[in-house]
């Protein structure tokens, strides 16, 4: 062999093999998704890591502000896809930049909304729960059971320029009793047909109209109770309304009111966020 055929051997043993090679080569990830950055406070920035971010140069997962009651889906979503409506597995780099925005938009904003609705709650809890222990101290002391038949209150400052109103509440529902009722309704109707009046037949049959939910109006129902007309079947039925009145649910509500002088009329103060 030559010198230079030797050569020539070294320098291929030396070489890289660049061929290709389809069974060593590792196949390429997506890019994971860069969740829009969220950091909650007075100077919040939303910003879209997809849109910025080049396709060679995959961007680092921003902290998730995911609600936690969709916590357990998200760890099922595999890193570099995201889940549609429909549940289905989309890649990450087939979402729009718009989209993703959106979605950062959203979720930063529910979390906000959820920490302020938590805080709410707790401000509702420890206040019902102050005026509560003030209402037992009050009753103690004059060996008195406390507030009247529904626990409604309102408490005031010395000089009168705020207010704190409690009250209960009752949702009242209708119980089988309510059926009768309407059969008797009906029978007077019918007897009323010949001379009745047009505008009590309709006010009568417009108190068991139900709504696009299916649900009757408890007030008109009850204002039938109001009406007085002498007719034993009438009241027959006003009677079964009676019988059939319950009480669902009773809810507790707490306002509070304030007046910048003590001749200014009462403004209650807005907690909730159409009113603020």
């Amino acid at each position: 062999m030559s010198k230079r055929d030797n050569t020539s051997s070294r320098a291929a043993l030396s070489a890289p093999d660049t061929a290709p090679n389809p069974e060593a080569a590792p196949l390429l990830a997506p890019a994971p998704i860069t969740a829009p950055t969220t950091e909650l406070g007075d100077d919040a920035v939303i910003s879209s890591g997809p849109a910025n971010t080049a396709p060679d140069q995959p961007a680092s997962p921003a902290p998730s502000t995911t609600p936690a009651s969709s916590t357990a889906a998200a760890a099922t979503i595999p890193p570099g896809y995201m889940a549609d409506a429909r549940g289905r597995l989309v890649p990450a780099t087939m979402v729009r930049p718009e989209e993703l925005l959106e979605d950062g938009v959203v979720r930063a904003q529910f979390a906000r909304a959820v920490e302020a609705s938590e805080g709410l709650r707790a401000f509702r809890d420890e206040a019902l729960a102050e005026i509560g222990a003030f209402l037992d101290l009050l009753a103690d002391r004059y060996k008195a059971p406390r507030g009247g038949a529904k626990g409604n209150v309102t408490l005031a400052t010395y000089d009168g320029l705020l207010r704190i109103q409690l009250a209960v509440s009752d949702q009242l529902t209708f119980g089988p009793e309510l059926q009768v009722a309407k059969t008797l309704v009906d029978e007077c109707i019918r007897a009323w047909s010949a001379g009745a009046d047009d505008k009590l037949c309709a006010i009568v049959n417009d108190a068991f109209a139900v709504d696009k939910q299916g649900k009757l109006n408890v007030g008109r129902i009850l204002e039938l109770r109001r009406l007085n007309i002498d007719d034993e079947a009438w009241k027959r039925a006003m009677g079964a309304i009676g019988d059939a009145i319950r009480v669902a649910q009773s809810k507790q509500y707490i306002r509070f009111y304030r007046r910048d002088k003590p001749d200014a009329r009462m403004e209650q103060v807005p907690l909730d966020l159409a009113s603020v």
